[in-house]
């Protein structure tokens, strides 16, 4: 099949354009079938996908009563099923299971409390990073009010394991379990099953059609990954579900599956521990493995048996990679900042060689639960490994994750073809599932009453936690007996008021706990204060409680419902919403500055996995010296491991407190932080970057450190022309030529100001470009290029890529001018690259689409569309860069409007504006929105298309983008000559015109189209001299740059006057009735050569019709 966007021949089983990554294809959500993405009914089972207005064909939604163009309202098919009809329910915190001590540790899962929405647009194939502030702030605890009104922060458990205890009379004894969960499993181990039928698709609002999948209940998701892992094609597997529809119960009955056949596990839970740690989810995974702790006092006899058994176990190891992989595992080394990036690339090695020699021993699964929230360093390794093509047969990736996208969303490769991918969605709990939980808590039976289990069940939503929070709540308040083999019901007074969420619930447990048993309230609390996850040894440390009386508080807690065993070193809170709540009332206590306090001094004299938590500690106990050097020794040690993620948040954290305190030397602190957060992020986090880099340019100034001026000059440059702020691009430069503009320097400054054109282009100032190019750039660097002047050890491949970049931004400034001499360019740049040979085929390729669009804007669509179909053919097998596609694809929507084709060009415009802003394309994507709007206005969507224009018009002006400030204000100025009159559209017009006859932009393109707009508004109040005074300045203009197109419009303009002045001076009508016939005859022929048929028949129709009203009237023409 052929892209619609980039025209490229594509396999036919891709929902995604594998150059472009346009989306081509859709899956239907009932059967699964691949249809193409313009097809109304699925090819399989018939599923309505889309909507076309019988009418005016305009698509719709297949749940639209009435047609969103033009009005008109659908008939009610009784039969067809609408994508939007299916059921769809918020999201619900997962369940988790207590999972069996194994040989392999099987983490639980904790669901985030935030989930990301989906959109049209192509920004779910890329990772959301969550905000460095969020990722370390939970020191400031959560609001549990506003927790109380957020459906998707329900808390959620899943326990199929763990025990209902009775009431502790004491604290410091035994905890003994009256309702035995385990005993469940042999009575019910399978739910009961339904009727068979179909599961209803889990449709967020605004999701992209290919993330609908089919959704199945918790053993047929089980059975699926099982057959996904055993399938050799299958390499990325993803397990999909709102919160509390328990995705980690389904992993651990997979792992049950698979536990004692030949693989190998690397398990690991993203939570906010991991997002704190370097590489923390690959760092957990690989303590896990080798079932090692999270912290050490760095013993001797600890270092030599930890080294040994990693030596042991990896005998294809070095001793020097035995050495950083446990410097990986708990970090002592530390680097400069200037290290960073060599330093990731070599952890990128030592992880990707320690996944693949544990591959040799066995098949490996890769498991990454609650993926959501993976550590930025870990998903940019993981990424690394799949383009490595490292998966196959015998490693595969599974992820679960909150979010209804496909996995192909996470990991994009080009070397995974679509059948690679294997998506799981969860159901939601049936009312047989919910029963069937119960029963696994109450050794096998279900003794609520009906009206009671009904309550329950409806208030849970489908979610597991519920049900499991209100079983112990209800066993809090002694509602469940047992003689041993049955279980037996009696009323309390929660089922009289039953909590309506989990919210409720929780408040009521800790009311609980924290009355009748204080000392498991108070460990519970400084569990939370260590994090979400927490080491057991720590605690009992830290707690200074008997052996014997902490394992009971432990079990007490475990059968609660409050924490569950991770592995054998580390425990975790049963979901995340718990840990806050949690945590929140720990603030609340007046112990928690001696909690934290006893857990700083504890933890203190241990290395432990992570920095960070020493850090956050020290910051609650408002230890800001302290927590800054904690913090400053973390960026040393991200910098080693080459964490560039936890290093950025590292760092901001020391910023933060630097500038609360007043530390030695405070302003050189803040100017370093400043200088390396914009150095590293200046290229992926441009928005980011530009404040720090202003701010240390700013100091660089202040003590005229020329050198520091002219390096940050350079990273602002880039960072700001990636965000679209040309200007800023512009400014960065010009600090620059401040300092560098000296006769000594001409060759440089040539050189530096030639950095200035693109921005310069992206505003539209076109003739400052020239006079730039043509007086200070080129002359000097041909110079250079000749010998005429030293080159100053600057590389001659330097100046010959400037030399060929200024001619063709030059070339394209005057395409935007709508000047002909871009021809006369364009042919000496094409001379220069026959004589010297140029094979960059990135510039080659520009340069020909650049031809291309001189002759659209010039009025030639034939031979512009000829120029973009050779250049398709030409590159049909190769890659091409994303700037060349976005040039390609606003030049064939340019002549789409030009030809008036409006079939099918929304569509179109909606993918390539896409692609633009999925590549950063800022000039070219505002611009095509521009153009959705004024194709909006084609279809009589006024209201909506002046919303766009006014929402364009001020973009383009925060930016001082002159070129698209300038088109808006034309659409504006002529719809609004329909909505509000004559004089406001002529003061819009008027003040435009200013604008594009600005010396440094002398756009003539837009000063004939404002001309001839006003001069059509003059005709309009009937101010004949007027119009034609505007008409012919006009028409001087696109005689002397051959604006073809542009004197077509004018002829027929000029036409109309000419009709007017028939009636206003009858005793002339007959001398301008011929002119008009002449005029007429004019336009016909320039468009029958520019072969733009639409508007030939118009002006056939305009001639015709002033035809007829002359012989009508008995004018001679």
């Amino acid at each position: 099949m052929r892209c619609l966007k980039c025209k490229k021949e594509i396999e036919d089983n891709l929902l995604r354009c594998s150059y472009c990554n346009t989306k081509v294809q859709a899956v239907c959500p009932v059967c699964g079938n691949i249809n193409p993405i313009t097809t109304e009914y699925c090819a399989r089972c018939g599923l309505q996908l889309l909507k076309y207005c019988p009418e005016c064909h305009c698509v719709n939604f297949p749940d639209a009563s009435n047609c969103r163009k033009c009005g008109a309202a659908f008939e009610k098919d009784e039969e067809s099923i609408s994508i939007t009809d299916l059921e769809t329910q918020p999201p619900q915190e997962e369940t988790k299971v207590t999972q069996e001590k194994t040989e392999t540790q099987i983490p639980a899962e904790t669901e985030t409390n935030s989930e990301q929405a989906e959109t049209f647009s192509d920004e779910d194939f890329a990772m959301e990073e969550v905000e460095d502030n969020e990722l370390i702030d939970f020191s400031d605890g959560e609001n549990i009010d506003e927790a109380h009104n957020d459906a998707d922060l329900l808390s959620l458990a899943d326990n199929q394991e763990n025990s209902i205890t009775q009431e502790l009379k004491k604290e410091n004894i035994e905890a003994k379990p009256i309702i035995n969960a385990d005993a469940a499993p042999e009575k019910v181990k399978k739910p009961v099953k339904e009727e068979e039928k179909p599961e209803p698709v889990i449709t967020p609002e605004n999701s992209e059609p290919d993330a609908d999948i089919q959704s199945h209940d918790q053993m047929k998701s089980k059975n699926l990954i099982v057959n996904a892992v055993r399938k050799p094609e299958k390499l990325i597997i993803g397990l999909s579900a709102p919160e509390g529809y328990g995705k980690s119960t389904v992993l651990r009955y997979l792992f049950g599956d698979l536990m004692h056949q030949n693989y190998a596990w690397l398990w690991g839970e993203c939570s906010a521990n991991s997002q704190i740690s370097p590489y923390g989810i690959f760092q957990e995974m690989i303590l896990t493995f080798f079932n090692m702790p999270n912290f050490s006092n760095m013993s001797p006899e600890f270092l030599k048996q930890a080294k040994t058994m990693l030596s042991e176990s990896l005998p294809f190891f070095t001793q020097e990679e035995i050495f950083n992989l446990f410097n990986f595992l708990y970090p002592s080394l530390t680097a400069h900042f200037e290290d960073i990036l060599i330093n990731k690339d070599t952890t990128f090695a030592l992880l990707e060689k320690l996944i693949l020699e544990i591959s040799k021993k066995a098949k490996l699964i890769l498991v990454i639960d609650d993926f959501d929230m993976i550590d930025g360093a870990s998903y940019a390794f993981l990424s690394y490994f799949v383009d490595q093509g490292h998966l196959g047969e015998n490693i595969k990736l599974i992820i679960s994750y909150k979010d209804n996208r496909i996995t192909q969303g996470y990991f994009y490769s080009e070397r995974l073809a679509q059948n690679q991918y294997e998506d799981i969605r969860l159901a939601k709990l049936s009312r047989v599932d919910a029963d069937n939980l119960v029963k696994m808590f109450l050794n096998g039976s279900n003794p609520i009453p009906q009206n009671v289990f009904d309550e329950i069940f409806e208030n849970s939503n489908g979610s597991s936690a519920y049900i499991e929070q209100v079983i112990v709540l209800l066993n809090e308040f002694k509602a469940f007996q047992s003689d041993g083999q049955t279980v037996t019901y009696h009323s309390t007074p929660v089922e009289e008021r039953l909590p309506k969420s989990l919210q409720e619930i929780l408040n009521v447990r800790l009311n609980y706990i924290q009355k009748k048993f204080p000392l498991c309230f108070k460990t519970l609390c400084t569990a939370a204060i260590m994090g979400n996850k927490f080491n057991i040894k720590l605690l009992e440390i830290v707690m200074k409680l008997k052996e014997e009386e902490f394992q009971n508080v432990m079990q007490l807690l475990c059968n609660f419902a409050y924490i569950a065993p991770f592995n054998n070193n580390i425990y975790e809170f049963k979901n995340t919403l718990l840990w806050k709540f949690v945590y929140e009332r720990a603030k609340q206590s007046k112990d928690f500055v001696l909690l934290n306090e006893k857990i700083f001094d504890v933890i203190n004299s241990f290395t432990l996995s992570s920095n960070a938590l020493k850090a956050l500690i020290a910051q609650s106990l408002n230890q800001k010296i302290l927590a800054l050097n904690i913090w400053t020794e973390n960026v040393k040690l991200c910098a080693y491991l080459g964490d560039e993620h936890l290093w950025t948040l590292s760092q901001k954290q020391c910023l933060k407190i630097a500038q609360e305190i007043t530390p030695e030397n405070n302003d050189i602190i803040i100017n370093n932080i400043h200088e390396r957060l914009g150095k590293l992020l200046y290229e992926s986090r441009p928005s980011e970057a530009i404040p720090f880099l202003s701010s240390a340019i700013s100091n660089a100034l202040k003590v005229s450190n020329r050198p520091k001026i002219i390096e940050l000059s350079g990273y602002l440059s880039k960072s700001c022309a990636l965000t679209g702020n040309y200007f800023g691009v512009i400014e960065a430069v010009d600090t620059v030529l401040k300092i560098i503009d000296t006769p000594q320097n001409k060759l440089e400054t040539a050189l530096v100001k030639h950095k200035k054109l693109k921005a310069m282009f992206s505003i539209g100032n076109a003739e400052e470009i020239y006079n730039l190019a043509s007086s200070e750039i080129i002359p000097i660097v041909e110079q250079a290029l000749s010998g005429l002047i030293p080159n100053n050890g600057i590389s001659m491949d330097v100046i010959y890529e400037t030399w060929l970049e200024c001619n063709l931004t030059v070339a394209m400034a005057l395409i935007s001018q709508g000047s002909n001499k871009s021809f006369a360019i364009l042919k000496v740049i094409d001379e220069i690259v026959e004589k010297n040979n140029v094979q960059n085929r990135n510039y080659l390729q520009r340069l020909k689409l650049a031809k291309a669009l001189a002759f659209s804007v010039q009025g030639n669509i034939k031979k512009s569309e000829d120029v973009l179909v050779e250049f398709s053919q030409e590159t049909a097998k190769e890659i091409v860069e994303p700037d060349v596609i976005s040039l390609w694809n606003f030049t064939n929507i340019l002549n789409k409007l030009y030809k008036q084709e409006w079939a099918n060009i929304k569509e179109d415009l909606y993918s390539v504006v896409t692609f633009a802003n999925n590549y950063n394309d800022v000039l070219v994507k505002n611009l095509l929105k521009v153009f959705l709007g004024k194709i909006l206005q084609e279809e009589g969507n006024l209201s909506k298309a002046l919303d766009i224009f006014n929402e364009q018009v001020a973009v383009f002006a925060k930016e001082k983008i002159a070129l698209g400030a300038l088109l808006c204000w034309y659409y504006i100025a002529k719809l609004t000559l329909v909505t509000e009159g004559s004089d406001k559209a002529l003061d819009i017009a008027q003040k435009a015109l200013d604008v594009a006859k600005n010396p440094k932009i002398s756009n003539y393109y837009f000063m004939v189209l404002y001309k001839k707009l006003i001069a059509e508004i003059f005709l309009i109040k009937g101010d004949t001299d007027a119009s034609k005074m505007y008409i012919e300045k006009a028409l001087m203009i696109v005689k002397q740059y051959d604006m073809r197109i542009l004197k077509v419009s004018l002829y027929q303009l000029y036409a109309k006057y000419l009709e007017e002045m028939v009636n206003k001076k009858p005793q002339n009508k007959d001398t301008y009735a011929q002119n008009a016939m002449a005029v007429y005859k004019k336009a016909l022929t320039l468009i029958t050569e520019l072969d733009i048929p639409v508007i030939g028949a118009e002006i056939e129709k305009n001639h015709a019709s002033f035809k007829a009203f002359c012989q009508l009237n008995n004018i001679k023409i």
